[in-house]
């Protein structure tokens, strides 16, 4: 069956999400989730007071790629240079900056779909 096509042949799962995201438009923000943080590369904002702002900064950012946002007390805003695995985290908002292609769509590739595997 499709379903059982989609499940043995992660290639194909990858693609069709890639579809997806350029059919569909640009799902880059996933909530309750954090990407990896490393601390050789990534940069740490204190008071950055909303996941959009956030967002922002990374745009504003030339080597950012993704960001997470934690809703703290002292609202925690990581920008990322890689695009790393994501871990459950109930305060925290993950997003990727959408490469867009001619203005239209996302680009079909992996750095802008967010997949979490449990």
């Amino acid at each position: 069956t499709f379903q059982t096509m989609i499940a043995s042949n992660s290639f194909l799962l990858l693609f069709f999400c890639a579809f997806l995201q350029m059919s569909e438009g640009c799902e880059t923000q996933v909530d309750r989730y954090a990407f990896d943080y490393d601390i050789s590369s990534d940069t740490v904002l204190l008071g950055v007071s909303s996941f959009q702002k956030c967002g922002e900064e990374c745009e504003n950012n030339s080597g950012c790629l993704a960001y997470t946002w934690q809703n703290s007390d002292i609202d925690l805003c990581i920008l990322l240079e890689d695009i790393r695995p994501l871990h459950y985290s109930d305060d925290c908002t993950s997003g990727t900056i959408p490469l867009i292609l001619e203005n239209k769509a996302c680009r079909g590739d992996f750095y802008n779909i967010l997949d979490i595997r449990v």
